[in-house]
């Protein structure tokens, strides 16, 4: 996989959005969905292939349709604790992908191809009460295991990295830090109406 965004080949990506389905309105879902529109207009050569548990998941209507993002059915997706473990590593061979794009911090098992997932938040590493005790070891497992495995991390934040690098002793070069962007449909220099400027 070529350093930074920039490549010459074509490349097939998929992704696993589970997170989509299972963190509707948090911001994992947000970053997810914003991904997904943006990704194809940002890369001319690219294929993008998203699995979806099923083509009636309500998140699909806020989805832009583009020509290289192709949506691929795999109800497996509902067997979610095999699905994050083998299923997606499986579906992504299947779909003989060039790299594995997970948005969340989670990697399978078992993998077939390079694999990238995004680091959001390290806190409970200074902060082991925000989370109960049984969440506070899945989660802590699931970051190593990520973080260990994957063949590049993505960061939203230079303290995220440091952290990671602090923590897991990985290599720096294997971290990247892309910043969070905002919706300039949302946030922009539009006139407060009198209801918003009430709230």
């Amino acid at each position: 996989m070529s350093e930074g965004h920039l490549h010459d080949e074509h490349m097939k990506v998929c992704i696993d959005p589970l997170a989509l389905s299972q963190f509707t309105f948090t911001g994992y879902a947000t970053y997810a969905l914003a991904l997904l529109n943006h990704l194809p207009l940002v890369s001319d050569k690219d294929e993008f292939v998203v699995f979806v548990p099923s083509l009636k998941e309500p998140w699909l209507e806020a989805l832009h349709p583009h020509p290289r993002l192709r949506l691929r059915e795999t109800p497996q997706m509902t067997r979610r604790f095999w699905w994050k473990a083998v299923g997606v590593g499986l579906a992504a061979k299947k779909e003989n992908a060039d790299v594995l794009f997970i948005p969340v911090t989670r990697i399978p098992f078992l993998r077939a191809c390079p694999t990238v997932c995004v680091v959001h938040d390290l806190g409970f590493l200074s902060l082991p009460t925000y989370l109960q005790v049984g969440s506070h070891y899945k989660t802590k497992y699931g970051a190593r295991m990520a973080v260990e495995k994957a063949d590049r991390i993505i960061t939203v934040s230079g303290e995220i990295k440091r952290q990671a690098v602090e923590h897991y002793s990985v290599p720096q070069e294997k971290i990247v830090v892309v910043h969070l962007g905002f919706d300039h449909k949302v946030f922009n220099d539009a006139p407060v109406t009198d209801k918003e400027r009430q709230i």
